[in-house]
């Protein structure tokens, strides 16, 4: 798992806290949102394939069962979580992420 800065992610641009993404001949894959509330935790679960979240709004902590590791993205940043890596999502406050997966 990592946690990316879309200054840090080569063939994206910034504009006023979004990412917009180039993606050339992308594979097929779900794209969608979620709200996650205070108390609130997803999972936990694996998925097949890779999952990434982008942080719209608040902050998501994810951890990682295998190790016990804590991942946190603040607003604008990336989680990009390996297929078959199980873990658990949570918020200490409210957060608003938009998340993409493969199929």
């Amino acid at each position: 798992m990592k946690v990316f800065k879309p200054a840090e992610i080569e063939g994206t641009t910034e504009y006023s806290g979004l990412v917009k993404f180039l993606v050339n001949d992308s594979p097929d894959y779900t794209i969608g949102d979620f709200l996650i509330h205070k108390g609130d935790q997803l999972g936990p679960e694996t998925h097949e394939h890779d999952e990434t979240f982008y942080v719209i709004s608040g902050t998501v902590l994810v951890d990682e069962t295998a190790t016990g590791k804590t991942y946190t993205a603040n607003q604008g940043e990336i989680i990009v979580l390996s297929a078959g890596e199980e873990h658990i999502a949570h918020t200490e406050t409210e957060a608003f992420v938009l998340w993409f997966q493969g199929k």
